[in-house]
C-alpha cells in the first residue's frame, strides 16, 4: 500500500476525532512517510491505537476536570459550615491579643508607678529632713527600694514588648501569606 493511500485511508478512519487531534495524527504520518518511513501495520490498527490514545487522554481530562470542580464545591461547603465556626475562634484570637497589650499597658503602667514614686518619695525626703529626719530617712529607704523594683522590672518589660511584637509579626505574616 502507498502512503497516499494509507493515508487517505486513516483519514477516513479518524473521522470521528476532533480535528485539531486528527490533524496532528495525519501531520505526523506524513512527515514520517517524507522522512522515508514505512509503517508496517494497516491503517485500521493504526487509527484504533491513535482511538485508543484518544480516549485514555480524553478520560484523564474528563477526570482532572470532575475532581477540580469536586473539590471546589468541598471548598464552598466546609466555608459555609466552617464560618460559624472560625468567625468566633477569630474573635477569641482577637480578644487574646486585645488582653495580652492590655497586660503589657498595665505592667509597663506600674513600673512607671514604681519610678515615679520612687522619685517623689526621694524629693519628699528632703522636703521633711527638717521637720522628722527619721520619716526623711524612711522615705529615702523607700525611694531606693522603688527604684530598684523599677530598675528590675525594666528588663522583663523590655524582654515582653519584644516577645508580643515578634508573636504579632508571626501570626500576621502567617494569615497575609495564607490570603495570597
Amino acid at each position: 500500500m502507498s502512503s497516499t493511500e494509507f493515508m487517505i485511508k486513516l483519514k477516513h478512519l479518524l473521522r470521528r476525532m476532533p480535528e485539531d487531534e486528527k490533524a496532528e495524527a495525519l501531520e505526523y504520518y506524513e512527515q514520517y512517510f517524507a522522512d522515508g518511513g514505512e509503517v508496517k501495520d494497516s491503517p485500521e490498527e493504526v487509527a484504533r491505537n491513535i482511538l485508543a490514545d484518544f480516549a485514555d487522554d480524553e478520560k484523564k481530562t474528563s477526570t482532572k476536570k470532575h475532581l477540580i470542580s469536586v473539590s471546589r464545591t468541598w471548598i464552598v461547603i466546609l466555608g459555609v459550615i466552617g464560618i460559624p465556626i472560625l468567625l468566633p475562634v477569630g474573635v477569641c484570637i482577637l480578644a487574646l491579643f486585645i488582653c495580652c497589650f492590655a497586660v503589657y499597658i498595665g505592667v509597663f503602667a506600674a513600673w512607671v508607678a514604681f519610678i515615679g514614686t520612687a522619685v517623689g518619695c526621694f524629693i519628699g525626703a528632703f522636703a521633711i529632713i527638717a521637720i522628722s529626719w527619721p520619716t526623711a530617712v524612711l522615705f529615702i529607704g523607700v525611694s531606693f527600694v522603688l527604684a530598684a523594683a523599677g530598675m528590675l522590672l525594666f528588663k522583663p518589660i523590655i524582654d515582653l514588648f519584644k516577645v508580643m511584637l515578634k508573636g504579632m509579626s508571626i501570626l500576621g505574616s502567617k494569615a497575609l501569606r495564607r490570603r495570597s
